[in-house]
């Protein structure tokens, strides 16, 4: 007998699918990280770009080349290229043009502060206001809109694929190291100019850095050094000048950075630490990519080399212990430098383009290095007696 047929039977449904062997997921399907064994990289080795292999961009990604007769749009204009020694020379003239309105605006200052309130500011505070006034009421901004419309080459090849984060055990080697910097910076400066007055015929050479706190209560020195010179130093080194120098590489941008940052202090007791201690945050800028660490490390570094000497001064027993204390930091230090092999980091960097005397062999730095000389000199002078 033939079935009848009726509509709900057609089409025919498709058979169960047939049961499958138990697969086990790929990779990319566990979410469950793999357990990792043996010793953890350090952040900063973390850092490092991984290995993009070369793929043709597909047609979608192409654009479409400009029609002959109309103007190209902006987005078809291919970016402004500036050669790296054109860019190491416009960021010298911005730093002359600011050492300059800083050297002419602490005279504008105190001036301006004498004849308007004469006698109703202590002359440390009046020193120190003058001086944050004239940088970063008038060198920082100049310096800013000298290099606000630098050309830029993107993508720029010091940043990495991945960022290192903080931790808080690499923040306090990092403090150790910072504190090794400083110290040996400022016995370098020391020494440096102990010879010079020596050579000069001068009984002694008198510390500006120690003559400027030497006057000022706590509370000023802590505002000044610790909270407004870490802000404003680092977004003009190591926010400003990263912004401007970064897309050549950070070997570039670390060693122009630090070399403006030591000429920047002024005087023989401060560049030699300056230096060393620039090397160090432009560093961190590089392989964290944010300004905050370095505005942290550097407020603890100058925490501890201005604030702390007047809190332990009235008791031996601190001051003893607070000497163990900078012994301990710089041996750990040493130890965490000596892990970090410097040379190998230097050799893993993209070198400098085209000729390493290209960065500091130009007008703008020969003409900023020849102002800060002289400001040098001036300050030197001064500080042996022979220009008062």
């Amino acid at each position: 007998m033939q079935e009848e047929w009726t509509p709900q039977q057609w089409p025919p449904q498709n058979p169960p699918p047939a049961p499958q062997p138990d697969v086990q997921p790929k990779p990319w399907q566990d979410a469950q990280p793999a357990p990792q064994t043996g010793p953890q990289p350090e952040p900063w080795q973390d850092a490092q770009p991984a290995p993009q292999p070369g793929l043709p961009p597909e047609p979608w990604q192409t654009p479409p080349a400009p029609q002959p007769g109309l103007p190209p749009e902006p987005w078809q204009t291919p970016p402004a290229f500036l050669p790296f020694g054109r860019a190491c020379s416009r960021v010298g003239w911005a730093f002359a043009v600011l050492m300059l309105l800083f050297t002419l605006g602490q005279l504008l200052f105190v001036w301006a502060f004498r004849r308007l309130l004469p006698g109703q500011l202590s002359v440390t505070l009046e020193l120190w206001l003058c001086n944050d006034l004239a940088l970063y009421g008038l060198g920082a901004p100049a310096c800013w809109l000298l290099l606000r419309g630098l050309p830029r080459r993107l993508p720029p090849p010091c940043r990495p694929a991945r960022y290192a984060r903080m931790t808080l055990p690499w923040a306090g080697r990092l403090f150790c190291l910072g504190e090794l910097c400083m110290i040996a910076g400022s016995l370098a400066g020391q020494g440096l100019m102990r010879i010079i007055s020596y050579w000069a015929g001068a009984q002694g050479a008198g510390n500006p850095v120690a003559a400027a706190l030497d006057g000022a209560s706590v509370f000023t020195i802590f505002v000044f050094c610790v909270l407004v010179a870490p802000v404003g130093e680092e977004l003009l080194f190591r926010g400003l000048l990263f912004r401007c120098l970064a897309p050549f590489g950070e070997r570039a941008y670390i060693l122009v950075s630090a070399a403006l940052f030591s000429a920047f202090h002024g005087n023989f007791y401060q560049i030699p630490g300056a230096f060393l201690v620039g090397l160090l945050l432009a560093w961190l800028r590089c392989r964290t990519g944010r300004l905050r660490w370095g505005m942290l490390l550097h407020a603890a570094i100058n925490f501890c080399g201005a604030v702390m000497p007047y809190l332990i001064a009235a008791s031996d027993t601190l001051a003893g212990l607070w000497v163990l204390a900078l012994l301990g930091f710089c041996i750990a230090g040493g130890v965490y430098l000596f892990r970090m092999r410097p040379a190998r980091q230097l050799r893993a960097m993209p070198p400098l383009p085209g000729r390493p005397g290209a960065a500091l062999l130009n007008p703008g730095m020969l003409a900023a290095a020849l102002l800060s000389a002289v400001l040098l000199a001036a300050n030197t002078l001064g500080s042996i007696g022979v220009l008062l």
